[in-house]
């Protein structure tokens, strides 16, 4: 293993655990490591060294000897540090993939004219091997980390409909609803065969397809919007909803609405928090709302935690909300968690 530290600290790091300046080269460090042993090496380098150590830092696994010839133009190649050791530091997350230990939580969304619970959105968890439960944010900032972004998102979606097929079964209650699932566009455009299984996987698994909205995330950040479209009509040539996540300004509203004519629009939690004592949001929330009906499109707002955001939200009109302040994501669907929820909406709204 061959260094370049870019700081004393680096340097310090680096004599802790046997690395020593290369005579020729005192600018870079060596240590020689066994067979077997590297996924060790870079693991005490990922917990010693600092994060913008690990960055600013270089450096490559080699067989070369530094006499070689070829050493310092293989060292041209070098990575960061920080791109060594990441695929260490979320090993844990490539086992969780390989092994599909996924499982969801929930959450209801209630009709504010009716407080009536209409769907879940399904939200990822994940489980370690010692039995600790990762959140969907975890997941989601090691699939980022390891770049395995798309393998992540293909491979919840097809384990939500499995978990979704099984809870239907179980459940009449749970006919009339709908499921919402997340689903990251450019991980769509970049194999649209998937997107095919998938939709495929409803009808075999006897889901009625339009029980399924399917939550576009990272909207900001397509790629390749005349695939996004391609799939977006096949997603509703099935017979699917469409919905755009975290809507945070008119100009976004008019921009996802041309480019993508979703059926419901998901405000973002930063703009619905407070919104009862904040009066720009309140002409903003205002604006989107009417905008989007005019348009036939349904709002819902996510991150409802106070009743006073709740009832402005009502005084408005906005169509859908969740939150933790009117129901937390379940692992399971009791036949009378609907009852409840919609109980203790109706005692916070009239």
């Amino acid at each position: 293993m061959v260094i370049q530290p870019s700081d004393p600290s680096v340097e310090q790091c680096l004599t802790s655990l046997g690395y020593r300046p290369i005579p020729s080269v005192p600018q870079l460090w060596q240590r020689e490591i066994l067979s077997g042993q590297m996924v060790a090496a870079l693991r005490q380098l990922s917990h010693l060294v600092t994060e913008t150590g690990q960055q600013s830092s270089r450096g490559m696994i080699t067989a070369l000897s530094p006499e070689s010839p070829q050493f310092f133009s293989e060292f041209l190649k070098a990575q960061s540090l920080s791109d060594l050791t990441r695929l260490v530091r979320h090993s844990w997350f490539v086992s969780l993939l390989s092994q599909q230990r996924l499982f969801f939580h929930y959450q209801p969304i209630f009709r504010l004219d009716s407080g009536q619970v209409v769907a879940y959105e399904c939200l990822a968890r994940g489980m370690m091997d010692d039995g600790q439960e990762l959140s969907g944010q975890q997941l989601i900032d090691a699939a980022k980390a390891t770049q395995l972004t798309h393998e992540f998102d293909h491979l919840a979606r097809e384990v939500c409909l499995q978990s979704l097929a099984l809870l239907l079964q179980e459940s009449v209650d749970l006919q009339a609803q709908q499921f919402f699932i997340n689903a990251v566009p450019n991980a769509i455009a970049a194999n649209p065969a998937i997107l095919e299984q998938h939709l495929q996987q409803v009808m075999n698994l006897g889901i009625q397809p339009q029980q399924i909205v399917f939550e576009l995330t990272e909207i900001e950040a397509v790629r390749t919007k005349s695939q996004v479209a391609q799939a977006i009509q096949r997603i509703r040539d099935w017979g699917c909803q469409l919905a755009i996540d975290d809507l945070g300004s008119d100009v976004a509203l008019n921009h996802y609405c041309l480019e993508f004519h979703p059926d419901i629009l998901k405000l973002d939690r930063a703009m619905v928090d407070g919104c009862s004592r904040h009066p720009v949001k309140q002409v903003l929330l205002k604006s989107m709302v009417r905008a989007a009906h005019d348009m036939g499109i349904q709002i819902l707002a996510e991150g409802i935690e106070q009743r006073e955001d709740l009832q402005f939200c009502q005084e408005i009109e906005v169509d859908l909300a969740q939150g933790f302040a009117l129901a937390r994501p379940r692992t399971l669907l009791p036949q009378d968690q609907s009852r409840r929820a919609e109980t203790r909406l109706a005692d916070w709204a009239w």
